[in-house]
């Protein structure tokens, strides 16, 4: 059985396994950078740490929400700390495999590459975030060789 963190970008709800999430935190004040990637809202200060702010919605082709991105989901991957903006949490759910279902063909083509699964539930379907495909995405990368070529 695997544990998700359900959240909100306007009325998408989408999920991630809960083990891979650091922490949620709220009203983190960004800094914008300067000619920085739209998907990239700037960079926060988490307890001494600077982390990359990630509009989450923008990045997933999602339009922008009126008063959204207030709150953060916090992930490490490769020893760096990452904020994905999100507008509201949900509840943690619980899943069996066989609720997991592969992403169906049908939905926006700008979305799929950057889904691990959904999840099957009474109340409809969870959209599971990959969030390594996320992280490694062309904006990432552009921002990690601006990063290479800044002296």
């Amino acid at each position: 059985m695997k544990s998700f963190a359900t959240f909100f970008l306007g009325l998408h709800r989408f999920g991630l396994e809960l083990r891979r999430i650091q922490e949620i935190v709220k009203n983190l004040e960004v800094i914008r950078v300067p000619l920085a990637n739209s998907c990239f809202n700037g960079l926060i200060n988490l307890r001494g740490k600077i982390v990359l702010a990630v509009r989450l919605g923008k990045f997933l082709g999602l339009p922008d929400t009126p008063g959204g991105q207030s709150l953060s989901v916090v992930l490490e991957m490769d020893q760096e700390l990452y904020s994905l903006q999100i507008d509201s949490v949900g509840e943690v759910l619980e899943a069996e495999p066989e609720q997991e279902q592969p992403v169906p063909a049908s939905l926006a083509e700008s979305l799929r590459p950057f889904l691990r699964n959904i999840l099957r539930l009474d109340q409809g379907v969870l959209l599971i975030l990959d969030e390594e495909k996320i992280l490694t995405g062309k904006p990432f990368k552009e921002w990690k060789e601006s990063e290479r070529a800044s002296p």
